[in-house]
């Protein structure tokens, strides 16, 4: 989750002198690993710095069985990040006789809150602000042919899609670095990877196409977007369908299949993976919309193409 602790990184950066007292509470961060990575950032850059992680935070993550979790845990207590004497209230009354930087983490937990409305407080909502859904900042070391244009692109990509998906920048962020582990990528290439596999992403229909210029100079990326969830949700098969309906699907798609037969042809780009036939892809349509085994269909028909 680089890219998120980075942005942390320049908010604290903003609000912290080195040359003073800065007491800062860092709240509601869902992963131990932020508060982590925060801490070591500032222990190399002042040799006067304190965090601490609330005892009751650190109780919390416990619950976590996740092995990244675990170690991030014990990282923390090895470094002596973990405030286990549960001495918030020592630091909190003691800050004016201490010169350097001083993270209170976690403090949402700790049931005793006198005073700490007067530190100033970071936590996931003031990140957002900040990026202000400038999200292509993050990727500015990944892609290799960047401007204006790729830039405002995949802003756009992100603002669509975070109308229908909980906006989880600690997701967004370790899916940058994922796709990071690939190398420098053209704006193309990028863009490929994200909507080739929002499935497993955010789990929504994937767009699978080279013909990004197209679909964002008719500016009907949004209207696609919100066809693809209208088909996630169902939202045409809800009231159940007419025999007549029916038919009419049925029809429409084997008219595609005569339309398109170069398209229907290339199963390994666009649905092979979970059918064998475009007979298959047909059957599991037409069950999806008639409500048959609706949760089975569902995954399998979002893991294709949608621009089909």
């Amino acid at each position: 989750m680089k890219y998120y602790v980075r942005q942390v990184l320049d908010v604290l950066n903003e609000h912290v002198d080195t040359e003073s007292t800065n007491i800062i509470r860092l709240e509601y961060f869902t992963h131990p690993e932020i508060y982590l990575n925060l801490c070591i950032s500032f222990r190399d850059l002042s040799s006067n710095f304190i965090g601490k992680l609330a005892f009751p935070k650190y109780e919390q993550f416990k619950t976590n069985p996740d092995i990244e979790v675990e170690r991030c845990l014990r990282k923390l207590e090895n470094d002596d990040f973990v405030d286990k004497g549960q001495s918030m209230t020592f630091w909190r009354n003691n800050a004016a006789s201490f010169k350097g930087i001083i993270f209170l983490m976690g403090t949402e937990t700790v049931e005793d809150r006198g005073g700490l409305a007067d530190f100033f407080v970071i936590n996931p909502s003031v990140i957002e602000a900040h990026l202000e859904n400038n999200y292509s900042k993050w990727v500015e070391d990944l892609v290799c042919d960047f401007d204006e244009k790729g830039r405002q692109l995949i802003d756009d990509i992100y603002r669509e899609l975070f109308k229908y998906v909980p906006k989880d920048l600690v997701k967004l962020s370790n899916i940058f670095e994922e796709i990071s582990r690939k190398g420098k990528l053209t704006t193309d290439e990028f863009v490929s990877l994200i909507t080739a596999n929002l499935y497993t992403y955010w789990e929504i229909p994937n767009l699978i196409t080279d013909r990004y210029s197209r679909i964002f100079k008719r500016n009907n990326f949004s209207k696609i977007v919100k066809k693809a969830i209208s088909f996630k949700d169902r939202t045409d098969f809800k009231n159940g369908l007419s025999k007549r309906k029916f038919m009419q699907i049925d029809d429409k798609i084997d008219e595609y299949a005569k339309q398109f037969p170069e398209i229907i042809a290339d199963t390994e780009y666009r649905y092979k993976k979970n059918y064998s036939s475009y007979s298959d892809l047909k059957e599991a349509l037409l069950n999806y919309a008639a409500g048959i085994s609706i949760d089975k269909e569902r995954a399998n028909l979002l893991q294709c193409d949608f621009l089909l």
